[in-house]
Formats: C-alpha cells, sequence, structure tokens
C-alpha cells in the first residue's frame, strides 16, 4: 500500500502494553470520543480482548461535546448503543473533564487508557512514555498510541477496515467543534487541487492545525484570527472560514504571543510553526498521489 507504512512493530508494542496493564489492573475504561486516535485504540483494546478470552464488557468513558461532527456523533451513539459489548460512563459536559476524573478516582478508578500520541504532548520529559502519573490523581494514564506518528494511525485504520470519520479523507487532522475545525491546509495538495487525507501530513507538529485555540473571555465569532508565515496556506485556512460565516479573517505572524492574541478574538488558528519547513509537505504530498489514484478511500 503506497504512501501509508504498517507500523507492525509499534502495534505489537502497543497490544503488550494493553496486555500487560490489563493483567496488572483488571477492567479498566478507555476515554473514547469518536476521533481517529480513539478509534484506533478501541480495536486494539477489543483485539486484545479477544486474544485473552476475556468476557466481560469493555468500559468506555465518553463526554458529550456541543457542535459535534455529525458523522461522529452518529457513531458514538451506535457505540452506546451496543450495551451487550461495552459498559459506558457518559458525562454531560466535556468542560468537566477534569472534575469527573476526579471523581471516578474517587470511586476506585486506579487506570485509564488514553490515545495520547507524541504530537499532543507539550512536555518533553513526557514524550514517549507509554505510562504517567494521571496528573495529581492517584490513579495512572496508559497511553498505548505514544509513539505512533499520523501516519500510523491512517495506516492501521486503512490495514484493518476500520470506521473512521469521512471528514479526515478530506484534510481535516484534528477535531473540535464544527465551529472551530477546518481542514488542515498542510494537507492541501497544490497539484490536484484538493484536500487529501489526514495522513498526508507532512508533519506531526502539524496536526493541531485543523482545530482553533478557543478564547475563555471574548464570546464575539464575527472576527479570527488565523497565525501563520506562509501566504498559500494561511489563504487557504481564510478561505475555509469565511465560507463558514465567519465575517472577517484577520492574519498574524507567529511572533504575536497566542495567549494575548486570545484576548481579543474568540477563535485562533495556529498553521504550520516556524520550525516547519514548507519543502517537506510538496515531497511528502507527492510521494502520496500514486495510492490516491490507485485506491478507492471509500
Amino acid at each position: 500500500m503506497e504512501g501509508l507504512i504498517y507500523p507492525k512493530e509499534k502495534v505489537q508494542e502497543s497490544f503488550d502494553i494493553i496486555r500487560s496493564t490489563i493483567v496488572k489492573f483488571g477492567a479498566f475504561p478507555l476515554a473514547f470520543n469518536g476521533g481517529k486516535d480513539s478509534l484506533c485504540l478501541l480495536h486494539m483494546v477489543e483485539t486484545v480482548w479477544e486474544m485473552m478470552e476475556r468476557k466481560d464488557k469493555i468500559k468506555l468513558i465518553f463526554w458529550k461535546v456541543k457542535d459535534e461532527f455529525p458523522e461522529v456523533e452518529q457513531y458514538v451513539a451506535k457505540i452506546l448503543q451496543e450495551k451487550e459489548k461495552y459498559e459506558v460512563t457518559i458525562f454531560d459536559d466535556s468542560h468537566s473533564m477534569f472534575a469527573d476524573c476526579r471523581k471516578l478516582v474517587a470511586e476506585g478508578m486506579k487506570a485509564v487508557f488514553l490515545g495520547t500520541r507524541n504530537c499532543d504532548v507539550n512536555k518533553p520529559e513526557e514524550k514517549n512514555k507509554h505510562i504517567l502519573r494521571m496528573w495529581n490523581m492517584d490513579a495512572i494514564r496508559i497511553m498505548p498510541l505514544m509513539k505512533f506518528t499520523t501516519n500510523n494511525i491512517g495506516a492501521y485504520l486503512e490495514h484493518h477496515g476500520c470506521f473512521y470519520p469521512a471528514v479526515y479523507r478530506n484534510g481535516f487532522t484534528s477535531l473540535g467543534t464544527q465551529e472551530a475545525t477546518i481542514a488542515n491546509p498542510y494537507c492541501y495538495s497544490f497539484e490536484l487541487k484538493t484536500y487529501l487525507p489526514f495522513w498526508t501530513l507532512p508533519c506531526d507538529s502539524l496536526e493541531r492545525g485543523s482545530r482553533a485555540f478557543k478564547s475563555k473571555t471574548v464570546k464575539d465569532t464575527s472576527r479570527v484570527c488565523v497565525q501563520g508565515r506562509e501566504a498559500k496556506y494561511l489563504e487557504l485556512a481564510k478561505e475555509q472560514l469565511l465560507a463558514k460565516g465567519y465575517k472577517e479573517v484577520i492574519f498574524a505572524t507567529f511572533s504575536e504571543d497566542k495567549n494575548d492574541l486570545l484576548k481579543t478574538y474568540a477563535y485562533v488558528w495556529r498553521i504550520g510553526h516556524e520550525e516547519f519547513r514548507p519543502l517537506a509537505a510538496k515531497t511528502h504530498q507527492r510521494n502520496m498521489v500514486p495510492f490516491l489514484y490507485r485506491r478507492d478511500l471509500h
């Protein structure tokens, strides 16, 4: 399969982590949100469950999100219906996640599976660590996907025929609310004049470009901001945002502090980063083109 490389060794390592932690801690929950990483991890847990011939239900924790993508919402609803397979704890507000986790820990939860990857981690000392303490709580986070790249996630989902929302095939790399999410400009092929699947992203650190940072104080959403340094990618973002109904899109450079911008704008998108070299994007996407012509991405 051109363009996608199945990460066999990483998959086996993830299976081993899942199996060993289940043996040590028993059946503990997986934080599930219907995103690509979450779906990949759920399939892995289900696979190990079958290997271990476990008869108990897989535990899931789910937080409701307002303005969710319809396809994510529909698939999550389907999962929640499978009561013979899953035991689901549902919380009504994703903003109360930390408080809800503290409650679960107080009730006896010792560990939780998370779909966290290196590109999600800000602290250098936490990168490549599959097991970490759950912030300031008496529990641990198990993160079997920590070493997976975006391409690895795409390869796993495609190889196993897993469902994932169609928007990921159209350049979306990280999903938040519909209002705060766009296709990632770095997944755009100027040669084909279209957005390519999420796994064509040339650098994992660009993944967050799909999803805006949201201000805690500014409520007026008529003007939004996009940070970046390359005009063609800024223009791609602007085109999408105007189509979504935003009245004005202001460009900012990376020299301007994101937190300061969030005092003025309700949403700030960061497209790219200062260290990224755009030539890699062209080379990487060119290598993906044969695969896209050859195979239907259903």
